[in-house]
């Protein structure tokens, strides 16, 4: 694909791309792990468009996955099985650090406990970087449906703006022991990746890098870095 490619056809493909996307094209909200894979594509159809990774923290992103029941299994097989689970949760990551290294696009990081514990202020740097303004229809939305957040689960939740909650930060602890096979593949595959790591890596953000998983770690707090300590220029 890329040696057949010219000036033209990428902004053709960039267009056709564009076409696809629903909110105008200006904003593409994905909870598809198979997506993590095309952003390459991003790169270099719209090399400026921002990029924002939302991470969470192991045992409650692993048990939300695990018992949640997918439409597709096909699609979703790995949330099956947790060995594979945990594998995939490790090899995103590395995805997710991969790409934070040698893409144009600017690349931001957003804690989800963090998120959760305080918005405003989580949402207000978020928006500061991207030269945003919080819009007050959206606003207004989220107050009207105040009093969905108390109806949504760790597993169920609502396709709709709504006040966030932060009642399911540490759920998955309880099921700590159950989760345990997760928890060894997940910590032995970024071993395994980590061993294949060229030296001059550049440092990541805390939340890409092995997570702490002994019993008792406590969850992220706010003070995380927005975006990598500087930009970085891929010449090929």
């Amino acid at each position: 694909y890329l040696n057949a490619q010219t000036p033209s056809s990428i902004q053709q493909d960039a267009h056709t791309y564009l076409s696809t996307l629903k909110n105008d094209g200006k904003v593409n909200i994905s909870t598809l792990p198979s997506d993590l894979w095309n952003l390459g594509f991003i790169g270099l159809w719209l090399p400026k468009a921002p990029i924002i990774f939302c991470v969470r923290g192991l045992l409650d992103l692993g048990a939300t996955v695990y018992c949640q029941q997918y439409k597709s299994f096909e699609g979703n097989h790995y949330s099956y099985d947790l060995p594979t689970l945990g594998e995939h949760i490790a090899l995103y990551e590395h995805m997710m650090a991969h790409w934070a290294q040698v893409l144009p696009n600017p690349v931001f990081l957003v804690d989800y406990e963090a998120l959760v514990r305080d918005p405003q202020t989580v949402m207000d740097n978020l928006f500061e970087q991207l030269g945003l303004e919080r819009q007050q229809s959206y606003t207004d939305t989220v107050a009207a449906n105040a009093s969905m957040a108390s109806e949504i689960g760790p597993i169920n939740s609502f396709d709709a703006a709504m006040p966030m909650t932060d009642r399911f930060i540490g759920f998955g602890e309880r099921f700590r022991e159950q989760l345990t096979p997760m928890v060894q593949r997940y910590q032995s595959t970024c071993q395994e990746l980590a061993q294949d790591q060229p030296a001059n890596m550049v440092d990541l953000p805390a939340q890409l890098k092995v997570r702490n998983t002994e019993p008792g770690s406590a969850p992220a707090e706010a003070d995380f870095s927005w975006q990598l300590s500087q930009v970085i220029t891929i010449a090929d």
